[in-house]
């Protein structure tokens, strides 16, 4: 009865399969949470604001205050875009291939990670054939990848593992340039040297306006 339950929803022995969480595209959903942590005591309290009696109003200015400051840099915190550039470009889609591909290739930087995005004109007209041909896939694109450089060495891991997972040339032609650290091709560590002091200033000023 037991190994019975360990054996549910297993096939052939393999390990469980839980199904494919795709990263949101549209919305941010951390920014969402934290958005929903200030929005829901806002909103409580606007519907007990007619019972209050004293202090009626000093109290609503403090407490809206106090949530506006605290939202304002816990999202900063987490905002993927405080840098953010896209460029159309005519690349080749992966190596030992001349075949080249028009696209849309979009960066946006936070303070401890960014988002690259690669989509062309065709993105959104999926077909069957589109999915079993690799020719049409390639024309069919829709790419959102996230990579972390909080630590000195982060970049070069992220791009190991992007050769790895074989994404396409024009996203690892950026984590390339990002990773370089030496001669005049510092720009990834002013981003993560810059991302770092003002997560710390973020931080700071967040607790010393909890008190």
């Amino acid at each position: 009865m037991v190994i019975g339950w360990f054996d549910a929803f297993r096939e052939n022995g393999a390990p469980t399969w839980y199904g494919e969480n795709p990263t949101p595209v549209v919305m941010d959903l951390q920014i969402a949470a934290i958005l929903s942590l200030f929005i829901v005591p806002t909103l409580a309290y606007l519907t007990i604001f007619p019972g209050i009696r004293h202090y009626k109003f000093i109290s609503t200015f403090t407490f809206l205050l106090s949530m506006s400051v605290g939202a304002i840099i816990l999202v900063s915190i987490h905002y993927p875009s405080w840098h953010s550039g896209k460029v159309d470009i005519n690349s080749p889609f992966k190596a030992f291939n001349n075949r080249r591909l028009n696209a849309t290739l979009g960066v946006k930087i936070g303070l401890n990670y960014l988002n690259i995005t690669l989509t062309n004109k065709n993105s959104n007209q999926f077909t069957l054939f589109a999915l079993l041909s690799e020719k049409d896939h390639e024309n069919n694109l829709k790419y959102n990848e996230r990579f972390v450089f909080s630590d000195v060495n982060a970049m070069e891991q992220e791009l190991e593992n992007a050769l790895h997972k074989g994404l396409p040339y024009p996203i690892l032609k950026v984590i390339e340039y990002l990773s370089v650290d030496r001669a005049g091709f510092v720009w990834g560590r002013r981003y993560r040297l810059a991302g770092y002091y003002t997560f710390v200033i973020l931080w700071y000023e967040h607790f010393t306006s909890s008190f």
